[in-house]
């Protein structure tokens, strides 16, 4: 067995470079016994390096010239001095090794004369570098390599053994420890699926909801929590007989029949109608969806946490041109504080030729919504993206119950190439003093020139705000997809780097090379301690046969951005509704005394 040492270099007086070293099972320290013979002007830095196998110990130190000199021992005698530089450096080198994917490295860092960053490095064969990491350095910098513990979430497939509980669009609420699911499936005896847990997550009920008496539902379920109201949990469904969006409620989250829910159909038309969302908060209860007849955005209101409902009213304007709208998100903060944001086929203004997200603030005094555009929104890509995914575009929505700021977040490639580009999420807020102006929209998602889509906001009551998304950013052909969650503890100014919440990726195309879907949206709830995010992935979940539950195939229209087209193929696939729950990293740090 080898002897176990500890060594130490100072720069003395003289220009002299000694050495100390500490040896064990001995205990004995040997008190600078080595001179170098060296003349450097800057102190040393040194470090061991397993170098193919051999151990070493590996000393560097600016020189008189200020380009950097690596001296270092193979076990048996010292070599060097190498001199490394191309060109003058301002301040002592640090050293450390560092195993990149079971490559040992060597890295070496340094302030240079323009006082950038610079770092070189040594892979095994040769040395490379110096590469320019730019910054305003006052003096020398310190590197250490440094092992992470593993903190991904644990990914719990919340589709089961039984049936029908395959699909996508899930939708997440939180009260407490108790958690609410719904997502885009239905029995075969004409429920909506749902799933809740008791204990934040770590186990999962599978359930139904039910409309009224020979109704089928189950597509485009959405659900909601409102802790000060009458009933804890709130959901939204849509009938399959068309003009149909019912909501119903719960004071126990498991029990949904027709006989305790209180399911009321909110809609009054025969109307076609998409994407009904559902939002309460101390009994105000509504639900806003797309009118696909009338081509604009509708809601219902409650005032008695869902015992009986207003008529339907208008949330944007009825035009015949440029109708699209779509995402129609509401928020709920008091009852004179309603807030609806969706992706609209308007452009912002007369000089933007593209659709732009709008949002509509509730006036209590005249009864009726105002809509306003926020932002011009870009989500065409090239036609050689396109063939990669096409998919709908919804804001991100979220409010924080401490300052009452508003924050919108969606898929946009106006930071890489405008309508042609890959997606990157971009984000904007709103303060009440702001009237209805919003500051330009800023980039969020950190790995540009891949697929970053389907945000999802949520805000805590501590005012933490959650951000999810998919995103292709590991995947170097821009296939395949994981999901990625950040937070921001000041109202989204700044980030943390977000973290990668799917344990594996998941491909999203099937055998023919054709994307399947995966519904339009993934979700995110927030309390205080943890984010709690549900989305589709082809993952099949443990002990479930690809072939069980009831198939959904993709017969409806493709989307090249917002135009539809006819789809090339029927396909027929499945997706499966997984749950992660993330723990934001916050840290808060001292001040140096």
């Amino acid at each position: 067995m080898g002897e176990s040492q500890l060594h130490v270099f100072t720069w003395e007086t003289g220009n002299r470079l000694m050495q100390s070293y500490y040896t064990s099972p001995e205990q004995v320290w040997l008190q600078r016994f080595d001179d170098f013979q060296a003349n450097p002007r800057s102190a040393p830095s040194a470090c061991s390096f397993l170098n193919d196998g051999q151990s070493q110990i590996h000393v560097f130190a600016r020189g008189q010239n200020s380009h950097l000199y690596q001296t270092y021992y193979d076990g048996k005698e010292w070599l060097g001095w190498f001199d490394l530089s191309n060109g003058p450096l301002a301040s002592a080198p640090c050293a450390v090794q560092y195993v990149n994917n079971g490559q040992y490295q060597l890295h070496v860092f340094m302030q240079g004369q323009d006082n950038h960053l610079y770092q070189m490095y040594y892979d095994g064969k040769e040395w490379l570098g110096w590469f320019d990491f730019g910054g305003h350095l006052l003096g020398s910098p310190s590197a250490t390599a440094y092992e992470q513990e593993a903190f991904q979430p644990k990914n719990v497939a919340i589709s089961s053994t039984e049936a029908n509980t395959d699909g996508d669009e899930p939708m997440i609420a939180v009260h407490g420890q108790t958690l609410l699911v719904s997502w885009n499936m239905g029995t075969n005896d004409g429920a909506a699926r749902i799933a809740w847990s008791n204990n934040s997550g770590d186990t999962w009920n599978i359930g139904t909801a039910e409309a009224p008496a020979g109704i089928p539902v189950g597509s485009d379920s959405s659900v909601t929590s409102d802790p000060t109201g009458t009933y804890p949990f709130h959901l939204s469904l849509l009938g399959s007989q068309g003009g149909e969006v019912f909501a119903a409620h719960s004071s126990n989250v498991s029990d949904w029949r027709r006989s305790v829910s209180g399911v009321k159909r909110v809609t009054n038309t025969s109307n076609g109608v998409d994407r009904p969302f559902i939002s309460a908060h101390d009994d105000i209860v509504v639900v806003a969806w797309w009118d696909t007849t009338l081509l604009q955005i509708l809601s219902a209101r409650s005032e008695n946490g869902g015992g009986s409902w207003h008529a339907p009213i208008p949330v944007s304007h009825n035009t015949t041109s440029q109708g699209y709208r779509w995402g129609s998100i509401p928020i709920v903060a008091s009852s004179r504080e309603v807030f609806v944001a969706w992706n609209d086929g308007r452009p912002a203004s007369k000089s933007a030729p593209d659709g732009s997200i709008y949002i509509a603030q509730w006036d209590a005094q005249r009864e009726q919504f105002d809509e306003w555009p926020v932002d011009s929104r870009y989500n065409d890509v090239s036609p050689e993206l396109a063939a990669l995914l096409n998919v709908h575009l919804g804001p991100a929505f979220a409010r924080n119950p401490i300052t009452g700021e508003l924050y919108l977040a969606w898929q946009d490639n106006r930071f890489t190439e405008r309508n042609k580009g890959p997606y990157d999420i971009v984000f904007t807020r709103w303060t009440p003093s702001n009237n209805k102006r919003w500051p330009a929209p800023v980039r969020v998602s950190e790995v540009s020139g891949a697929f970053n889509y389907f945000p999802w906001l949520s805000c805590a009551p501590n005012g933490r705000l959650d951000l999810v998304f998919y995103s292709r950013r590991l995947d170097p052909h821009n296939r395949h997809n994981d999901v990625f969650y950040t937070f921001s503890i000041d109202g989204g100014r700044t980030w943390s780097r977000a973290l990668r919440i799917t344990e594996q990726s998941f491909n999203p195309y099937d055998q023919n090379g054709q994307y399947i879907g995966l519904g339009d949206y993934i979700c995110c709830a927030s309390d205080n301690q943890y984010a709690y995010i549900v989305w589709g992935d082809t993952r099949v979940p443990p002990r479930v046969s690809p072939s069980l539950g009831q198939k959904w195939q993709a017969l409806g229209h493709q989307w090249v951005g917002d135009k539809r087209i006819p789809p090339k193929i029927s396909l027929s696939v499945n997706a499966y509704v997984w749950f992660a729950r993330a723990t934001p990293g916050i840290a808060e740090r001292q001040p140096m005394p």
